[in-house]
């Protein structure tokens, strides 16, 4: 059962598409990740009211836990569209109580504009689009979630390369959360604008913080 754990939402149920074309992270992987994140921003079991990025959304509960967690805004990145109709469900869940927005883009190929944001472009069908005020993302992103399928992990410079350009939509101390396989030594990837600050190891996961350098 996937479920949101703590803050605003906490206790809602989450949908989930067919066996084996999401890898939900368990409530005991989340909880300490978001412990992480929390005790990082000075502010246990929340995080501050930034933005955030999850890419390779799947099911949107790494985006929606952080918005119950605190979070104003999330971008959720997904192009698969056997995961898409599950990822707006849950997303409309809480549209009316979060900034959100749904685009099915190709994670491996986005680019971010000037502001890092990922740049405008048309809604897809079916996404929920954020209020003009300000766009989501325009002042960069707090927490970026990167959960690339486990498979695409084995080409490292590909990885670097999306990474790198990641960079771009932090927030001065943003953070951008990398899953990857266990067993995977991917911890010392030489990124061009990023540095490795926090890792943890899951067994069957493991799950690096990078930052900025600098």
């Amino acid at each position: 059962m996937l479920r949101v754990i703590a803050g605003e939402f906490r206790g809602m149920r989450l949908a989930a598409p067919e066996v084996g074309q999401t890898r939900p992270i368990t409530d005991r992987v989340k909880e300490t990740l978001f412990n992480i994140l929390g005790a990082r921003y000075a502010l246990p079991g929340g995080l501050p009211p930034f933005d955030a990025l999850d890419v390779f959304a799947g099911t949107g509960a790494l985006g929606i836990e952080a918005l119950s967690r605190g979070a104003r805004g999330c971008v959720f990145v997904e192009r698969d569209r056997r995961v898409l109709p599950t990822l707006r469900s849950n997303v409309e869940r809480i549209a009316d109580r979060a900034r959100v927005l749904v685009r099915t883009d190709n994670a491996w190929t986005m680019r971010y504009d000037t502001a890092g944001a990922p740049p405008p472009r048309a809604a897809a069908v079916g996404a929920i689009p954020a209020p003009s005020e300000e766009r989501l993302g325009a002042s960069g992103f707090g927490l970026i979630f990167m959960d690339p399928p486990y498979a695409d992990t084995r080409d490292e410079l590909r990885i670097v390369d999306m990474m790198d350009r990641a960079a771009a939509a932090l927030a001065p101390q943003g953070v951008i959360v990398f899953r990857f396989p266990g067993k995977t030594d991917l911890w010392d990837l030489q990124y061009t604008e990023l540095v490795c600050v926090d890792r943890r190891d899951f067994s069957n996961m493991r799950i690096a913080l990078l930052a900025r350098r600098g």
